[in-house]
């Protein structure tokens, strides 16, 4: 990031913090799009931090897990990699993740991005994104229950431009990138962008030597823009990108506690469980990655397409916004969690045998239209008006398959497993199972999912005088949501209605500083239970999950604009959290609307620039995020034999996957190397505090962690140079403790995740 700004972003904590003009010695002003108008991000009464095109290439942030470390009050729920992406605001966990809806909402350029699988995808020529704390249902639409994170993309220049980037570090990382722009013919242009990414992964397999965590991806981007005709422009966007991600880097712990031997199994079965702080590991030591996957990849396409129209009138904007996305994605994982295989309870529980392999196979098509229609005033009268209308339709196809090396069974024998339809694997993993499984036609999963949404939404602002404005905004919604499943023969509709209102009030006290006030409702969508052929009808679906959030703050800039303080008070008020429950008098659990809960905090966003050389900036978060009034059926085996756990209730119970506090800093310092060349040197760092990885504190957590990322380099009009280095006093901190289900003996072990070992590199650019 170009850390001209110091950031301590905290609850409303809303501003553009880190660009600062140092030419100037002030702080960079930023215009922010975050009402769906064009405004200063110090005068609207918002929380919102806002990373420009240069925070994104000199911090080098590469992908959406990236932005976390420059954010205080962001963070990522669950385990790392590119896949199953699940960004999180003012620790409003998702306590359930069974279904394929963020409790913060994903926008590019305007567009509604759906799903997990495929948000965590390259940082691709953006002029800014912004991230906009709080509920944001009333504007934005769906799932934005915590708040929205909105991508930006550079718009075609009418001025040739290109540059060509390469970079090069440890463990194999390559990385080059070509972009061209300039004028095709009167009121036309272009931009061009293509990009290579190769990471070997910062681990080794020490089992075969094979690396883990790491990705080959190829991006491209394009856009056309036309404003030929006088008060109208359009831009055309698209994006296109083929991914293949490795299994990210896991490892197995022992337990130091567990669960009684269920009684449908023999004696033996056990679930192991970890209580108190999982310890860190040694990345040298050869018994930890026992726990990768022979089959260890993840195929994936992703396009992107949208189209965004204005127009305008004497005194009105009319705004159309057309998008479409495509996703492809396949999948292998090995569901006995261990290269060398695993014993197998044989079905009529006579004994155990030893099958060396147990895949699962997935494959994943989402394909999202929407269209949208705003109408808003332009004129400067003390009334502010906007409307408009949008439609959203997804169609969510998911297939899965296991098989089963059943070569070490005797005849007659039968290995207690998931149903597996093929088990031809006797020979080992053929060199091309994983083409062969995405042409395979057998079982077909959890079948067709389609979701239609019609939403109408508009705002109100009025500036009672030069001090006091008030606003209000409301949306009402229509979705319906589908499934078919051909396993259950299962076939399913219904239907929701969400309003979504949002009200502020906010003061300006002087030119440069602003308080404000604001209470707004987030929603995130209900959804379908995991197919079960005897599950209850009751418990086919659940309801949304609702919040009321009330939220007061500051926004200020001191010392003539060389200063910048914002801060936020947040409480968020939450029900019907969808948790994972028990259905009385059966061993099914379904996703129900079985909690309530809040989270109270503040955020504090600092930034300065101190001479005409430094420039620094910090946040803090606090996210105090707790139950209130919560089950867990999940833990009714652990109650009587955990210590700690004495009932299934969540009640006083921190949400999980969440840091309390999270804290993040930035120094940078430019001085002119000579009459054409600045040189500069940067350090920024990110602190998070404890993180449990199960609902119930006595459970398992990781320690605190902080990673420190730093750089030097020199730049001049042409060309540009970088030392870089990212964990720099290379934390082995795990990021998230949890259990696995071996596939295999049904054991449940204790697991944890891996975040990336210390990587350095170069980085040049020349601009032609």
């Amino acid at each position: 990031m170009r850390l001209n700004k110091l950031t301590v972003a905290v609850a409303l904590a809303t501003s553009s913090l880190h660009s600062m003009a140092s030419a100037n010695e002030t702080i960079e002003k930023i215009t922010v799009t975050s009402r769906q108008v064009e405004e200063s991000i110090q005068e609207i009464p918002l929380a919102v931090t806002a990373l420009t095109g240069a925070d994104i290439e000199q911090a080098g942030l590469e992908d959406l897990r990236d932005i976390t470390h420059m954010i205080a009050g962001l963070q990522m729920d669950g385990y790392p990699g590119k896949t199953y992406t699940t960004p999180t605001i003012r620790g409003l966990a998702q306590v359930s993740r069974s279904d394929d809806e963020n409790n913060t909402s994903i926008f590019i350029d305007g567009v509604y991005v759906s799903g997990r699988d495929g948000l965590d995808s390259s940082l691709l020529d953006l002029e800014r994104i912004e991230v906009v704390k709080g509920p944001q249902g009333a504007l934005y639409g769906r799932n934005s229950y915590a708040g929205a994170i909105n991508f930006i993309t550079r718009k075609a220049s009418d001025i040739f431009e290109s540059k060509v980037s390469a970079t090069v570090g440890n463990y194999g990382k390559v990385k080059t990138s070509l972009m061209v722009t300039g004028p095709i013919a009167e009121g036309l242009y272009y931009r061009a962008n293509m990009t290579y990414d190769d990471w070997d992964g910062g681990y080794e397999n020490s089992n075969d030597g094979s690396d883990i965590g790491g990705y080959k991806s190829n991006f491209y981007s394009g856009s056309l823009r036309y404003d030929g005709i006088e008060n109208f422009e359009a831009n055309l966007n698209t994006y296109y990108s083929v991914d293949k991600i490795d299994f990210n880097a896991q490892a197995i712990v022992d337990g130091n506690c567990q669960a009684p031997t269920s009684a449908i199994f023999p004696e033996g079965y056990t679930f192991q469980r970890y209580c108190g702080e999982v310890p860190s590991l040694d990345r040298d030591d050869p018994e930890i990655w026992t726990f990768t996957t022979t089959a260890p990849r993840t195929d994936r396409m992703l396009s992107r397409t949208s189209l965004n129209m204005t127009y305008d009138f004497a005194t009105t904007r009319l705004t159309s916004i057309t998008g479409y996305n495509y996703m492809e994605m396949s999948a292998i994982t090995d569901q006995d969690r261990q290269l060398e295989g695993t014993n197998y309870w044989l079905s009529d529980y006579s004994g155990y045998v030893t099958l060396p392999s147990y895949v699962a196979f997935g494959n994943q098509r989402h394909a999202e239209w929407s269209q949208e229609l705003r109408l808003h005033n332009t004129n400067k009268s003390p009334l502010q008006w906007l409307v408009g209308a949008s439609y959203y339709e997804l169609k969510r196809e998911v297939r899965s398959w296991f098989g089963i090396d059943d070569s070490g069974l005797e005849d007659g024998q039968t290995a207690l497993t998931f149903y597996a339809p093929f088990t031809d694997l006797s020979g080992g993993f053929p060199s091309n199972l994983f083409d062969e499984l995405v042409n395979y036609g057998g079982l077909t999963g959890d079948g067709t999912n389609r979701t239609k949404t019609a939403a109408v939404y508009g705002s109100l602002t009025y500036a009672i005088n030069d001090e006091w404005t008030v606003r209000g905004e409301l949306r009402l919604t229509e979705e319906t949501k589908s499934l078919v499943d051909p396993v259950t023969v299962r076939d399913q509709e219904q239907d929701w209605t969400f309003v979504t209102p949002r009200a502020s009030v906010d003061y300006q006290m002087t030119p440069d500083i602003l308080f404000y006030g604001s209470v707004a409702q987030g929603v995130k969508s209900g959804g379908f239970n995991a197919p079960n052929a005897s599950l209850p009808e009751e418990y086919e679906s659940y309801d949304e999950e609702t919040n009321w959030t009330y939220e007061i703050g500051m926004k200020s800039d001191w010392l003539d604009q060389r200063l910048r303080v914002n801060t936020a008070i947040f409480d968020v008020e939450m029900e019907g959290i969808q948790t994972s429950s028990q259905i009385e008098g059966t061993t099914v659990f379904t996703v129900q609307n079985a909690g309530e809960g809040r989270s109270r905090g503040f955020e504090l966003e600092v930034a300065g620039v101190l001479n005409e050389n430094l420039e620094a900036g910090f946040g803090y978060a606090l996210a105090d995020a707790k139950f209130t009034d919560a089950e867990d059926g999940n833990l009714a085996s652990l109650v009587g034999v955990i210590d700690g756990i004495d009932s299934v209730s969540l009640n006083g119970q921190q949400l999980p996957r969440m840091s309390k506090h999270t804290f993040n800093a930035q120094v940078i310092y430019r001085t002119q190397v000579s009459a054409e060349m600045e040189g500069y040197a940067r350090i920024d760092g990110r602190y998070e505090s404890k993180k449990k990885g199960s609902n119930h504190d006595a459970l398992d957590y990781v320690g605190a962690r902080t990673v420190v990322n730093a750089s030097i380099g020199v730049n001049s009009e042409k060309w540009e140079a970088s030392l870089w280095v990212r964990n720099l006093f290379d934390n082995d901190t795990p990021l998230i403790a949890g259990s696995t289900l071996l596939l295999g003996d049904f054991n449940r072990l204790p697991t944890v995740a891996m975040g990336e070992p210390r990587t350095f590199g170069i980085t040049g650019t020349y601009h032609f």
